[in-house]
């Protein structure tokens, strides 16, 4: 097979899917493009390089299996300082380096009543039914923030609902999480003064990404994570976005809406066993280090 692979700086086509993982160049503002020319055919990787890391962008993206390894190997051959390589959601696996995810995604309609006509009977009259009851509550108001205006107070919110349903996570960042994740957009739903709602996107691209989403259990019987990830995709669609990418996992709400299920895989491609293992290593002490001042820092 005739194939020529090689470094470009710029790029003019399209990239596809287009997601802020794939789109370097507004996910780092750096980063440059890996060119694999297969007879006629053109296949283009977004790369970044950080720390000894190459980030290749190939989240969904349709790459011949040969191809896709044969870019793996260029990247270590072309850089001997890049110990691991970090892929997240690809259609192709390495070797059997790469774990198995599931991920869900929604071609968005035109229009919210399309979006609701994928939904039974019974689920829209449960969903107006839902909304009627929180209304009785008190004053329930909606807001959406684009960042850099997303309130400080939303973010520490959302780590407050988050932590009491899912725990301390060591690997988000209060202060900088809105950055390190790459939010764009936030949307809440409020009791009065009170947030009881949030969700955070990636809208940087046609293809939407939904970061995360929580909300306050006591009011889990009006089902109100589920309306503020439907007042979410009413935007999105009035903004005119492709499609919202769900992430993986078996939550009811990604199995809504007409979403597609696909087999991805995520992980780390290392150069040797070596870098494998010291890494490993190096992840284990941070975590411990990070786990110990949280402690400290609660006491």
């Amino acid at each position: 097979m005739y194939l020529k692979i090689e470094y470009v700086d710029d790029w003019k086509g399209e990239i596809c899917p287009d997601v802020i993982f794939n789109r370097f160049d507004l996910k780092y503002n750096a980063g440059k493009f890996l060119l694999c020319t297969c007879h006629d055919e053109k296949y283009i990787i977004p790369v970044y390089e950080s720390d000894g890391i190459a980030f290749l962008g190939v989240y969904l993206c349709e790459i011949p299996g040969d191809i896709f390894n044969r870019a793996i190997k260029y990247v270590f051959a072309s850089n001997k300082a890049i110990k691991r390589i970090r892929i997240i959601y690809s259609l192709n696996n390495y070797c059997n380096e790469l774990s198995p995810y599931n991920h869900w995604r929604i071609v968005l309609p035109g229009s919210a009543d399309e979006l609701f006509e994928r939904m039974s009977k019974k689920g829209r009259y449960n969903l107006k039914r839902e909304k009627r009851l929180l209304n009785e509550l008190g004053e329930i108001i909606y807001r959406h923030y684009e960042a850099p205006d997303i309130p400080e107070y939303v973010v520490h919110k959302f780590f407050e609902l988050k932590e009491r349903t899912h725990g301390y996570n060591p690997h988000m960042k209060k202060s900088s999480y809105i950055e390190d994740a790459s939010i764009s957009d936030a949307y809440t739903i409020s009791l009065g003064d009170d947030i009881i709602a949030v969700a955070f996107s990636c809208e940087q691209c046609d293809c939407v990404y939904l970061e995360n989403i929580t909300y306050d259990t006591q009011y889990a019987k009006y089902s109100i994570g589920f309306l503020c990830y439907v007042f979410c995709l009413e935007n999105l669609i009035e903004k005119g976005k492709q499609e919202i990418f769900l992430g993986g996992g078996d939550y009811d709400y990604k199995r809504r809406f007409h979403s597609i299920e696909q087999t991805t895989y995520s992980g780390s491609i290392y150069r040797n066993a070596f870098c494998k293992k010291s890494f490993e290593y190096s992840v284990k002490i941070k975590d411990v280090i990070k786990r110990l001042l949280a402690i400290q820092f609660r006491a």
